[in-house]
């Protein structure tokens, strides 16, 4: 039973870097989106258009503090039943979460890797969840930082909810936390911009803890113009943006 998390630094997307070392990851991103896309048919475009340019399609710059999560389950885990090949099996039903047990910090083995890090097959095909994180440009208040999240995906019915909570307490209600001062930072603000047409405002309010905050839902044309959003997008028609937020109280 158990679980492994890997902890890709801002560091892994930025330095070392080589022809292919996105592609698994833009993979494994890209099955997660195609599920809506293919389901509501607005979006054409895979959510990460070329690999090579992954952390631009996140929005990932060197100017922002970034990182992104995969849990993965244990290769005792996987053991017990029929090999999973990724690419071919990559959702499980929640049946599967028994080989794993529950998500505590007691059940998980965390790993904060480096630039050189080799993201492969053998990690592929554990993966159950991603969710990623960059800072957000929101308050001017020295006592709250904010971040909005991305690549939040799901291969285990249920169970990436429950990574958004790990990650929240393990890494921004951490005293030690390696991506602001804790000492001086009360509040903590987590942004999730969605598309409203893919009926993700009922599923973040009430399983990931998000709420309307007063920002507008904005329409985005099929041309993408004016898009806070990535380049690149195409789509079938207008579709709309909705402005999510999660408050955390750190003290």
């Amino acid at each position: 039973m158990g679980y492994d998390v890997i902890v890709l630094p801002k560091s892994w997307f930025f330095e070392d870097v080589f022809s292919g070392k996105f592609d698994t990851l833009a993979e494994i991103i890209n099955i997660a989106y195609d599920k809506p896309k293919n389901k509501y048919g607005i979006i054409k475009t895979s959510r990460i258009k070329n690999p090579q340019n992954l952390p631009g399609d996140l929005q990932y710059s060197e100017d922002k503090d970034v990182f992104l999560t995969l849990l993965l389950g244990s290769k005792e885990g996987f053991s017990k039943f029929e090999p999973r090949s990724f690419s071919e099996n990559p959702f499980l039903s929640s049946q599967y979460g028994s080989y794993f047990g529950n998500l505590t910090s007691n059940n998980i083995n965390i790993h904060l890797v480096d630039s050189k890090f080799v993201l492969d097959d053998e990690v592929k095909n554990r993966v159950l969840s991603t969710v990623g994180f960059k800072t957000y440009n929101g308050s001017d208040k020295e006592t709250t930082v904010e971040y909005e999240m991305t690549a939040f995906t799901s291969f285990l019915s249920g169970i990436a909810p429950k990574l958004l909570e790990f990650v929240i307490q393990n890494t921004f209600k951490d005293v030690d936390t390696r991506y602001f001062d804790s000492s001086n930072v009360s509040t903590v603000h987590l942004h999730a911009v969605v598309i409203r047409d893919h009926d993700l405002v009922p599923y973040y309010e009430k399983y990931c803890g998000f709420h309307r905050f007063g920002q507008p839902d904005l329409t985005i044309t099929a041309n993408n113009e004016e898009s806070p959003l990535e380049e690149g997008i195409e789509a079938s028609r207008d579709f709309h943006l909705a402005f999510l937020r999660r408050t955390i109280e750190l003290k």
